[in-house]
């Protein structure tokens, strides 16, 4: 053995072999001659494999997010698995990886019936792994892949809440058909028949007891621990031999294994095409044990599915090493754009000022499920048709988080908007131009493994049209004016000026003639701060006003302005102006220019 089988790590140990013979029957005759000596024979080769019992990979180790997905919308995970122990330094031969996910492990163990309205997988997936971000999430499939449900044989309570027992049909009878062939194998009688339900046992169940001192019994937790291996599925197509696996300075790439040739022949591991790890490398450390990372670049980033990690060895006998301990869970970041909400209604909020109650649009859309994590909802608005054509060119009004404002539960999600944006200005009587989004909370690990949170937006809902509507009467405005000083009984430049007294209003100019009624004189619509209005551009087409007569006597002009809002209510109270009187005349200048509030403004 010291001289044929392989030593330290080698696979394969190559020995020549030679005989010839030896004649001893005429050494009396001669003294002290050479011993006769044939030929030697034609030599043989033979060759040793490494005889090496697998043993069972370290847990993998990894994040607990996969990578942000790609523009084609593939995520990666990359993960580390050690082979053998701290105190024992061991070299695979060849090492297989497998994933399984959280869809699978559930269904395998639980009731799943499309028909059935609200089986057990699907109130399992609803109410206990349905929330990532539950402070138990993590510690529930931790306690369900352990496989270490002590003496009670039930699964750990968090939160007052536990996993129920597996009662999946296949499940149960898988493990009565087992029981009935060691029977009947055996022949063994007085040991029990079958499992009904789990419901009346438990993971600690016996189910076949130990037939000897050196055997330890079957329990319920066995099966269950064979049924989820059985979920994984190898991610490669054969084993990775360990022995060509590239070096520390390769970088995994996605690619398939490439172990035959165009015609369908095996490569030689020594042919330069041959490549059965190109997403993996080794990173044994110098003088340590061996490890390795291994990058899973199949992942689809657009599902909500939860994944799980092992490893097993496979010696060069083709015998397989026990499953490592499992990793997970794994969660994607899942940055696929929601749905597009869904508006229900749009309903304009009038004014109510006993009730303290603003003027708002109501905006109410369909909730979404917990399952799709949404956060936000932003409200777009626009006040003409081109800008509202996309969300791009609308104003982003407001962004409502749903589980601040407690509406997750809510059938209906109903959001305003209160035109805070817009101070204290409200666009009565315009058309209103709304579209909505959703954003999708999304959480990702960077290259040092910190956590963190994103949002993706969805696509934008359809476009919704509205206005709001005043239903209360303007203020009537309050009237001065400006003109030259007084020159030959007259002014000149008369201007009249009054300041905005609601949105976009219609203004009504009335003078009272020399029989005491009011005739209009102007009409025209604006929504400046401050209006000015010049006399002669009313239907008095003059700019200058007599005050006095001949006899030095005064001539008094009378105006007011009405207000019209945007519903057609006029102002009730009437501001009248009189002219000439010394203390409302404010000079302009000669050039016609007037100073308001500050402000420099030119005829």
């Amino acid at each position: 053995e010291d001289n044929v089988l392989p030593i330290g790590d080698d696979e394969v140990r190559y020995t020549i072999f030679g005989m010839m013979s030896k004649d001893f029957a005429n050494e009396h005759l001669y003294d002290n001659t050479e011993d006769y000596f044939s030929k030697m024979s034609t030599p043989t080769l033979m060759f040793a494999n490494a005889i090496r019992e697998p043993l069972p990979p370290q847990k993998p180790s990894g994040g607990v997010y996969a990578t942000r997905p790609d523009y084609f919308g593939k995520a990666s995970y990359t993960f580390r698995t050690k082979y053998g122990t701290e105190d024992n330094k061991h070299k695979p031969h060849s090492v297989q990886f497998n994933r399984a996910s959280d869809i699978q492990f559930l269904s395998a163990i639980y009731k799943n019936d499309p028909e059935i309205q609200n089986d057990t997988l699907q109130m399992v997936m609803r109410d206990i792994f349905l929330n990532r971000e539950e402070d138990y999430y993590v510690d529930r499939w931790n306690n369900l892949l352990s496989f270490d449900y002590g003496t009670e044989g039930l699964f750990a309570e968090f939160d007052g809440r536990r996993l129920p027992m597996p009662d999946n049909a296949k499940f149960i009878e898988g493990i009565n058909d087992f029981i009935k062939s060691h029977n009947d194998f055996y022949n063994l009688w007085g040991t029990p028949d079958e499992v009904a339900e789990l419901s009346t046992f438990n993971l600690s169940t016996e189910v076949i007891p130990a037939l000897s001192p050196d055997s330890s019994s079957l329990l319920i937790k066995h099966f269950l621990k064979e049924t989820l291996h059985n979920c994984f599925v190898p991610l490669t197509e054969i084993p990775i031999l360990y022995n060509y696996v590239n070096g520390t300075n390769y970088t995994p790439i996605p690619k398939k294994q490439v172990i035959r040739d165009g015609n369908g022949n095996l490569l030689n591991p020594e042919h330069p095409d041959f490549d059965i790890a190109p997403m993996m490398k080794r990173i044994d450390p110098h003088g340590e044990q061996y490890e390795s990372q291994f990058t899973d670049f199949g992942l689809d980033g657009a599902s909500n599915t939860t994944y799980f990690y092992a490893a097993r060895e496979i010696s060069s006998q083709l015998k397989v090493s026990d499953f490592s301990g499992i990793l997970g869970p794994v969660s994607l970041v899942n940055t696929a754009p929601p749905t597009s909400p869904e508006i229900v209604k749009v309903v304009p909020i009038l004014e109510n000022r006993v009730l303290g109650i603003s003027p708002s649009v109501e905006l109410r859309i369909n909730s979404y499920s917990k399952f799709h994590k949404i956060r936000k909802v932003c409200i777009y608005r626009a006040t003409n048709a081109v800008d509202a054509m996309t969300v791009r060119t609308m104003k982003l009004i407001k962004t409502a988080d749903v589980e601040i404002e407690q509406m997750l539960d809510n059938e209906h999600w109903v959001l305003q908007d209160d035109f805070s944006d817009l101070m204290t200005e409200i666009p009565f009587g315009d058309p209103l131009f709304y579209r909505l989004t959703v954003m999708r909370e999304i959480k990702y690990a960077d290259k040092e493994g910190n956590v963190h949170i994103d949002y993706a937006p969805s696509e934008a809902s359809k476009l919704c049209i509205t206005n709001i509507v005043e239903n209360y009467n303007p203020v009537s405005p309050i009237l001065d004016y400006f003109s030259e000083e007084l020159n030959d009984n007259s002014l000149q430049l008369v201007t009249l000026h009054w300041e905005k007294t609601c949105y976009n209003a219609k203004y009504h100019v009335y003078k009272m003639n020399s029989q005491g009624n009011w005739v209009k004189i102007h009409q025209f619509q604006t929504n400046d701060e401050h209006v000015f209005l010049p006399l002669e551009v009313t239907e008095l087409q003059t700019n200058s006003l007599i005050v006095f007569d001949d006899n030095d006597n005064n001539i008094y002009h009378h105006f007011k302005v009405i207000a019209e809002n945007t519903s057609g209510m006029f102002s009730s109270q009437e501001h009248i102006l009189t002219i000439y009187n010394s203390d409302t005349w404010k000079s302009i200048g000669g050039i016609g220019d007037m100073i308001i509030d500050g402000t420099f403004y030119i005829r």
